[in-house]
């Protein structure tokens, strides 16, 4: 949200939120009246950018999240599903309005995701800068497919998102193949401005097999670099007595 007001609402960019919150999961807080708070002292300062914040009463699931934003949206509207561990720049902006192209071409931007920090950058004190792209900090996630932009009328076209899908993953997969095979084309680059924010993950084990392999995958991809983890592991060979 802070990246949405300096880039978005101080830079006057021409653009619309939609912000959807589910019902916590059992042992979860309840962060719903925060985010309605939080939107609304925005759209106070910004009466002219439309925000809103659809709530819901199930538990989460992205594919529903992303198809309930957008209904709100029209044909024409251009959107850009992210999540809120993601920080994006003006850049990013421009480069979402240049590649993705109405009826003819889907953008699926590569990010650069974060490693745990408390491996990768053990002596930095005080925080560290979201924005350095460096190998040994963070990796391009290449296989992922959560982030696009794409115009509604495109969703449409290619069958919308699988809202039986459950939970955390498959369904960014899920609508790719189905953009792949409408024939739109799709167009894909690292962005140096779209970043995932290291966050801890935890895989619910209620998630379907495939899923809950995905979720896996994802958890032990952000440990950190393979040098970073050989070298963590030689310093600290009491670390394979756990395994």
């Amino acid at each position: 949200m802070d990246d949405f007001q300096r880039i978005c609402l101080e830079g006057e960019e021409n653009v619309r939120l939609f912000v959807v919150s589910f019902r916590p999961s059992p042992g979860e807080d309840d962060t719903s009246e925060n985010v309605e708070a939080l939107i609304s002292s925005l759209q106070l300062d910004y009466p002219h950018i439309p925000m809103n914040v659809i709530q819901t009463n199930a538990t989460f699931a992205r594919a529903l999240a992303l198809e309930l934003g957008a209904s709100q949206c029209a044909d024409s509207d251009l959107m850009l599903f992210i999540d809120v561990d993601m920080t994006f720049s003006s850049a990013s902006l421009d480069r979402i309005r240049l590649h993705t192209i109405k009826g003819h071409q889907v953008y699926y931007p590569i990010v650069f995701s974060e490693f745990d920090p408390y491996i990768s950058r053990k002596n930095t004190a005080g925080g560290y800068d979201h924005t350095v792209i460096d190998e040994t900090v963070g990796y391009w996630r290449a296989f992922g497919f959560g982030i696009v932009s794409i115009y509604r009328s495109d969703l449409r076209m290619a069958g919308g998102l699988d809202t039986s899908i459950l939970g955390w993953g498959r369904e960014d997969v899920d609508l790719f193949e189905k953009v792949l095979k409408s024939g739109i084309k799709v167009f894909r680059a690292a962005d140096p401005g779209l970043i995932h924010i290291f966050h801890h993950v935890d895989c619910d084990k209620n998630l379907e097999a495939s899923q809950y392999e995905m979720c896996q995958g994802t958890l032990y991809s952000t440990y950190g670099a393979a040098p970073t983890l050989t070298k963590t592991i030689l310093e600290n060979p009491v670390i394979l007595d756990d395994t």
